[in-house]
């Protein structure tokens, strides 16, 4: 199509407005947040404040597991440090297998064999003193997913205290007979992923101090970062791929698997570590008395989850990443065809979005793709099952793997602000989707919000996502935020938003913002105040619906007014066919409605007569098109 001239009013003189630097502070802010900004421990220019701090938890911890009775046990040795300025008598603890238990509270509907008895404690002690586990103690309790621990003597300031614990655990089972847990267990084919499975520290932050929310299934997580130390004993012949980096790989891996294991890390070619017919042959890993003992180790992680299998492929491969390589795998059932080209096509994900959108260098060393059930993000390791297509294949994949931006890479809490983890980890890779696949996940997405809009069940996406759940919770959290982002782009042009949001990681990387902090990082890195948009779509009820209310149509000339029917700013695009069928197009970002305006009138000159028209684009939400359109009398 080709462009052609036009001009709209009366807003042009609205629109050349300057946009000078503002600090675009008067958004609405809830008293419990504005504490954490009065405190200085955030600023009013999106960056962290003068007396920001986070806390740290690192782990030293062996497990092993039966895959025959499922069963898991494991130890920890956990050091906390307290950088906050607040004394802390007590700890808080994530039991999050505590889902399963029988009646417990949870979104997501579990099969018999997937209902367990929960996490169980055998052994608790803290700053060196056996703490007490039973009902009424006053030296812990268990409140659903929590373990509240009551330290001997208080923690200072810029203190340190040392837990140890042992547990176990029934691993449930994911599918077929024993029904669906959402995102770890035992799978059909013998396989494993284990996630959600030690006594993890739970975040005591600026903002809200302990996060006492239990997990549900279906809300996710909050995590303080740490280092950890991870020693698996597993029965012979299974693999096992994690988190961090496999420090004992001469220990674990026979010959020719460890010379190709090694090769694949420099390999801009994908290696096959273990191909089909070995994956079902003698097995690649040592052993010593039928058990294989794997070590990981893990810098500055949120969490550490791992998955194990037997006659497992297992593909490698090396991308480049700014100054750096990271490696690249995938383990996967044979069965599993389509995961043939994973390793290739998670390669040049890594490397598109540490190339392009974001244009950060991919955070971490490592990153496995195994084959699981389903679809789940975990730092270095992403659980994805196998689709029916190649479009959600790839979808899965490049969304998992671009989590590692968002909640890890910057340590957002998913579980209030949902939009910021899923909804950039749904809008970071849809180049990347678009490539592999040849599919626009924005155009999936502004179909899926325009329906939803405006509905009772539309909710600000300031609203704490744990207020909503099921269908709505998915509107919320990945296509209405994806859809927000792609028309703020739109209008801050692909450069300067780009820049905006680098800034922004780079600022937070391995802290933890909330929205505000996203929204003035945004203004003060641009220069701009784009308060305008983050009120109607971040803040306030609404929905996007443009309309064509007039058009006064003349020879070489036509004026057409587009009304702006909802209070959501979305782009105008107007697609003009003149008669004997010459199209011609005119386009303005949502910034046309930057001052509040509800009309705008477009004046645009053609060479032929103007047959008909028609408003909106394919990535343009609009929650009622039926006034769309304009076609000539007679």
């Amino acid at each position: 199509m080709r462009r052609f001239r036009y001009c709209f009013f009366p807003l042009l003189a609205l629109l050349l407005f300057s946009q000078a630097n503002s600090t675009g502070t008067d958004l609405y802010m809830p008293r419990d947040i504005r504490r954490a900004y009065d405190r200085g421990t955030r600023s009013l220019t999106g960056a962290p404040g003068t007396a920001y701090w986070q806390n740290k938890a690192d782990y030293r911890i062996r497990v092993s597991i039966d895959p025959v009775s499922r069963l898991l046990r494991g130890e920890e040795t956990v050091v906390y440090r307290n950088n906050s300025p607040d004394t802390l008598r007590q700890l808080v603890l994530k039991l999050h297998q505590n889902m399963n238990r029988a009646g417990a509270a949870r979104w997501s509907p579990l099969g018999e064999r997937a209902v367990t008895d929960g996490m169980r404690i055998s052994r608790l002690a803290a700053g060196g003193a056996e703490r007490k586990l039973f009902p009424g103690s006053e030296e812990a309790q268990v409140e659903q997913g929590n373990l509240i621990v009551t330290l001997p003597l208080p923690l200072a300031p810029k203190a340190s205290v040392e837990l140890t614990a042992a547990w176990e655990f029934t691993i449930p089972v994911t599918t077929g007979e024993g029904g669906g847990n959402p995102r770890m267990g035992t799978y059909e084919n013998g396989s494993m992923f284990i996630a959600y499975w030690y006594p993890k520290l739970a975040v005591y932050d600026d903002v809200h101090g302990w996060d006492m929310h239990s997990y549900d299934g279906e809300h996710e997580f909050y995590s303080d970062y740490g280092d950890f130390e991870v020693e698996l004993t597993i029965p012979e012949r299974y693999g096992v791929w994690a988190t961090g980096i496999l420090s004992n790989a001469g220990d674990v891996l026979r010959e020719p698997y460890l010379a190709r294991y090694r090769s694949a890390q420099k390999s801009d070619t994908v290696v096959r570590i273990v191909n089909e017919a070995e994956a079902s042959g003698m097995s690649p890993y040592l052993s010593t008395s039928g058990k294989t003992v794997w070590k990981f180790r893990a810098e500055d992680v949120p969490d550490f989850a791992f998955g194990l299998a037997r006659g497992y492929c297992w593909d490698g491969v090396s991308a480049k990443a700014g100054d750096t390589r990271v490696f690249v795998d995938a383990a996967y059932d044979p069965a599993s065809k389509s995961f043939l080209e994973v390793a290739a096509e998670a390669r040049e994900t890594v490397e598109m979005l540490s190339a392009a959108r974001p244009g950060v260098p991919f955070p971490y060393p490592a990153i496995t793709v195994f084959n699981g059930y389903y679809g789940m993000e975990f730092p270095m390791i992403v659980n994805d099952g196998e689709f029916p297509n190649r479009i959600l294949n790839v979808y899965v994949h490049a969304h998992e793997i671009a989590h590692n931006y968002f909640p890890f890479m910057v340590g957002v809490n998913e579980t209030r602000y949902a939009w910021m983890d899923e909804g950039l980890a749904y809008f970071l890779p849809v180049d990347v989707q678009k490539k592999q696949s040849n599919y626009d996940h924005m155009i999936r997405a502004a179909r899926g919000y325009e329906r939803f809009a405006g509905t009772e069940e539309d909710y600000p996406l300031l609203v704490p996502a744990i207020a909503s759940g099921g269908d709505n919770l998915q509107v919320l959290a990945y296509i209405k935020p994806a859809t927000a982002l792609n028309i703020l782009r739109d209008a801050m042009g692909a450069e300067a938003f780009d820049a905006a949001l680098r800034g922004f990681i780079t600022r937070w990387k391995g802290r933890h913002p909330i929205p505000w902090d996203f929204f003035y990082s945004f203004n003060d890195v641009s220069g701009i105040d784009w308060n305008w948009f983050w009120r109607p779509w971040f803040f306030e009820p609404g929905y996007p619906d443009l309309a064509i209310s007039k058009v006064n149509a003349r020879d070489g000339m036509t004026e057409v007014t587009v009304t702006r029917k909802g209070s959501m700013p979305v782009p105008v695009h107007i697609e003009v066919t003149l008669d004997g069928g010459a199209t011609q197009s005119v386009s303005e970002t949502a910034a046309v409605w930057k001052t509040g305006a509800t009309e705008a009138t477009f004046r645009i000159e053609h060479t032929a007569a103007v047959n008909s028209l028609r408003l909106g684009d394919t990535w343009i939400p609009d929650s009622d098109p039926s006034n769309n359109t304009w076609k000539k009398e007679g």
